[in-house]
């Protein structure tokens, strides 16, 4: 989770945007295999059920209410259709990680390939 912001204007969105700056320890582990543990967090707004969200905290103290900063959630990607789990469950995914800086249709940190560990 450490990671720092820098602000810059984006042409497209037309206002300034928080971008992230990734440590050297992170940048080295962009494009390679890791596994992450955390708590499920449903994208039920997206309709895909190939997508979900691990959040390094319960959700009563994750990003989205605002205990915690984007860098502790990770967009999991999956090929194959994911599991209906209980919000908060403990799960564990092995995938491919992507830093993502600007593309703002994904979080920071992205998890491509991903598939349940059990």
């Amino acid at each position: 989770m450490r990671v720092t912001f820098e602000q810059s204007y984006n042409q497209k969105m037309a206002m300034e945007v928080s971008l992230p700056v990734f440590n050297d320890t992170l940048k080295m582990l962009d494009g390679k295999d890791v596994m992450i543990e955390g708590f499920y967090i449903p994208v039920d707004e997206t309709g895909d059920d190939k997508i979900v969200i691990v959040s390094a905290f319960p959700f009563s103290q994750c990003f989205f209410c605002g205990k915690a900063g984007v860098e502790s959630i990770v967009d999991v990607l999956s090929p194959k259709k994911l599991p209906t789990l209980k919000v908060d469950t403990k799960i564990k995914f092995k995938g491919r990680l992507k830093l993502n800086r600007d593309n703002f249709d994904y979080l920071i940190y992205v998890l491509e390939e991903a598939f349940m560990v059990e």
